[in-house]
């Protein structure tokens, strides 16, 4: 949710630092995803002035305050900004007595689009299919530098990092997005986990505790109940149900 005023002055910015070619024809719409309770009332975080880009303000911030306004201002700029486009291709190298084939999937970059301001990091690793391919024509010779003879192995999921736990439990309908950042700062302050390499690892603690929640208070710990407490609560806000009902039958339980 962006303000018409500000998404005009995004596009001219866009169109005047940019090139029209970075310009889509009309606004960009996000209002297809909607997460629950989203309160969209509320404006997307955005820079109050697009015109103060991040270089104009750097020697009035400090490192931090710099980090976080040009990823605001970033973000916020590159959300109205033209697609990038890519073409899907496969790169078959072969030896020259065709006696040895090496193949690659993935995409080339065409047009660079919004990635021309904004980047986001995957937190999870990409499949072979999102590679990005160098631009190769036909018959093109190829340096070999080195050959690395590596073996791969399936692996386990990758574990939570604060941004993949955060999407998970939108996704289970847990929390809502103004106590996300509560629910993390917990699981750390209280010892429940800690961050290696930017992922979650349970300490003793947190596996003792989950053990002992899981089978004691099963219910009160399995998703489904947090989400509809969450969808309850949502219907007391808006009138749907009398406040009274829902905690009497919490409590009798």
């Amino acid at each position: 949710q962006i303000s018409n005023e500000a998404i005009n002055s995004f596009r001219k910015y866009i169109d005047d630092n940019f090139g029209e070619t970075y310009l889509p024809s009309a606004p960009n719409n996000y209002s297809g995803k909607k997460a629950k309770n989203a309160q969209e009332a509320h404006e997307a975080i955005r820079p109050t002035d697009i015109t103060r880009s991040p270089s104009v303000i750097k020697k009035y911030l400090n490192s931090d305050q710099f980090k976080l306004y040009e990823l605001i201002w970033n973000r916020a700029l590159s959300s109205q900004m033209q697609s990038a486009e890519y073409d899907r291709n496969t790169i078959i190298i072969t030896s020259n007595d065709k006696s040895i084939k090496f193949r690659a999937t993935g995409s080339v970059l065409k047009f660079d689009g919004f990635l021309k301001l904004y980047k986001e990091q995957d937190d999870e690793n990409k499949d072979d299919e999102d590679k990005i391919l160098p631009l190769v024509k036909i018959n093109d010779p190829v340096d070999v530098d080195k050959i690395l003879d590596e073996q791969h192995f399936t692996e386990p999921p990758p574990r939570y990092s604060e941004a993949s736990l955060v999407k998970k439990l939108e996704e289970l309908g847990i929390g809502r997005p103004s106590t996300y950042a509560s629910i993390i700062s917990v699981l750390s302050t209280r010892n429940y986990v800690e961050l290696i390499n930017k992922r979650f690892h349970p300490t003793d603690r947190g596996k003792l505790l989950a053990a002992f929640l899981d089978k004691l208070f099963s219910k009160y710990v399995d998703y489904n109940f947090t989400a509809e407490l969450e969808d309850q609560l949502d219907e007391i806000t808006s009138g749907k149900v009398k406040w009274i009902g829902v905690l009497e039958k919490f409590w009798k339980d």
